[in-house]
Parts: C-alpha cells; sequence; structure tokens
C-alpha cells in the first residue's frame, strides 16, 4: 500500500522544469499551499527514498537499486539524501550477490555532509528533515558509525575477517563506553547487532 501511495505521489508532480524556478504551483496535485520548484525537488527527492526503502522493504532489491542510483545521479544532492542513497544501493547490491560493488557505497569517509535542505527551509517539514535541516536524528559522527557497521558487515559476507574485525571492534567499544555514559549524550548504540557481529567475526576467524 505504501508503494501505491508514493508512486501516485510521484505521478501527481509536475514534470517539467518552469522558465520561472523561484514561480509557485498552485494545482501539483494535492491539497496544500502552493510550492516553488526547489519545494518540489525536495518533495521529489523525499518520495524516491521512500520508494527505494520501501522497495527494500517489500524484497524488490533490483528497483530499489534503481531508485537509490538515480538520488546519486541529481546533481547537488544533499548530503542527508547521499547517505540514504549510498546505503539503499549497498543493501540492493548485496542482495545481488555484488559485494565488490557493494563496498563501494559505504566508505563512512563519504559522509561530510548530512542535510537534507535544498536551500528552501519553508518545505523541510514535508521533506522528513527536522528544523536545522538534517536528516532526522541526524549526527555527523553516528551517521558514519552506521555505514561503518555496515561496511563491516560487507567484508564479512565477504569473508575478510581482519578488515571486518577492525571495523567491528570499535563500534563495539564504544557502544560499552557509552552503556556506562550519561543516556543524555546522544551518542547511538547498536546494541546486540554489533555484538553479534563481533562474536560472529570471532568465531569464523
Amino acid at each position: 500500500f505504501a508503494y501505491v501511495c508514493l508512486k501516485n505521489a510521484e505521478s501527481l508532480l509536475p514534470k517539467n522544469e518552469p522558465s520561472d524556478t523561484n514561480s509557485f504551483f498552485s494545482s501539483a496535485g494535492y491539497i496544500g499551499n502552493p510550492v516553488t520548484w526547489t519545494q518540489l525537488q525536495h518533495l521529489k527527492l523525499a518520495i524516491l527514498a521512500a520508494k527505494a526503502y520501501v522497495a527494500l522493504a517489500l524484497g524488490d532489491f533490483i528497483m530499489a537499486g534503481s531508485y537509490a542510483e538515480c538520488m546519486l545521479e541529481k546533481h547537488n544532492l544533499p548530503g542527508g539524501y547521499s547517505m540514504l542513497a549510498h546505503l539503499y544501493s549497498a543493501e540492493s547490491l548485496i542482495l545481488q550477490d555484488k559485494l565488490t560493488e557493494a563496498i563501494k557505497h559505504l566508505d563512512p569517509e563519504n559522509i561530510t555532509d548530512i542535510s537534507v535542505n535544498l536551500g528552501d527551509t519553508s518545505q523541510q517539514a514535508a521533506a522528513g528533515s527536522n528544523s536545522e535541516g538534517l536528516l532526522a536524528g541526524g549526527d555527523m559522527a553516528n551517521c558514519r558509525s552506521v555505514m561503518q557497521l555496515n561496511l563491516a558487515v560487507g567484508f564479512a559476507l565477504r569473508e575478510e575477517w581482519e578488515k571486518a574485525s577492525t571495523l567491528a571492534k570499535p563500534l563495539y567499544r564504544r557502544d560499552a563506553a557509552a552503556s556506562t555514559a550519561d543516556a543524555s549524550s546522544g551518542g547511538y548504540n547498536f546494541g546486540v547487532q554489533v555484538l553479534i557481529l563481533n562474536l560472529y567475526i570471532l568465531l569464523r576467524r
């Protein structure tokens, strides 16, 4: 149902860029205030990201990868959407047994920006961002840790245990330290996921 809703939402949006990109669209196919072309582009990105996520949840990993690649081809793609596109693309490739290609998408150093703002802040709520224009719950260190965990899993799937261990151990240590620290510190805790990954790596090495 979510997939159908997202496809329907995308079909209702204007396809052609107007000569005046600062003009407002009053009949964009949905009820609400008139929006600018920039806001429409923002909404299209949010819909595309959601389509990739739902496609993965439904097991349609080829289409999920296609949606993710469409996002990555966008000019001046905000960092938050770039991170999501890399994660979705990597998962799609892993499910297609294309591990080498998937790992290229999971380099934590690729994450240098987690904003989802295209330059017009008035439509951020519709696009799923917080008041600062960042990926919801976004923190640069936490986002890089998410990429690091996924990269460790990628290396484990390729049975490159040393590389996987090098990436997974620091995450476990950070989780262990965070569990004894103040919970309000804001650090993301992977919980049992990183523990099981480290145990699996130890057993297989």
